[in-house]
């Protein structure tokens, strides 16, 4: 299982230098008007580390809607990303094909170019609560510190984390 992870990291490794794609990108914990400029006004492709959600078709193209994986909790606590990329017909018969073989997992590495980033405030929470008779309501929460970012943008490689067999022989 150690081999497979290894290999996981390193083929994602591989795959963001093949295209020059920004890595660790994540620990910046700057602006969005950072982000814009690293990736949008230097057109520089992202290494996107994430799972996919799901797939939605509009017309002939098939889009990604993926969220960021991070291992660094900080950076993640302020911000949630998200990312909507399109995928053209013939890389989406590839990419099926990978996920349907189940050696394969729905997370792995999203290099793509990235064309708009739109950042969302405030987050909105609901919650129920109880005041001293009794009686329940229910109040909204505004967080202005949190963001969404969603990244949009076109799909340039990618590689899907192998999977453990965990059968024994």
């Amino acid at each position: 299982m150690e081999q497979i992870r290894i290999k996981n990291i390193d083929e994602k490794r591989l795959l963001a230098r093949k295209y020059n794609a920004a890595m660790d990108w994540d620990t910046l914990n700057t602006y969005t008007c950072a982000l814009q400029e690293k990736f949008i006004d230097n057109n520089r492709p992202i290494s996107f580390n994430g799972k996919i959600i799901d797939i939605v078709k509009m017309d002939t193209i098939f889009y990604l809607k993926l969220h960021y994986i991070t291992s660094r909790s900080r950076w993640n606590n302020d911000h949630t990303c998200i990312a909507l990329v399109s995928v053209n017909s013939n890389q989406f018969i590839v990419l099926k094909s990978v996920l349907n073989s189940g050696n394969h997992s729905d997370k792995g590495c999203f290099v793509f170019q990235v064309k708009e980033i739109i950042p969302i405030n405030p987050s909105i929470n609901s919650d129920i609560g109880q005041d001293d008779m009794g009686y329940c309501y229910t109040y909204f929460v505004y967080n202005f510190e949190k963001s969404l970012l969603i990244f949009k943008g076109s799909l340039i490689s990618y590689y899907l984390d192998e999977i453990v067999n965990e059968s024994y022989e």
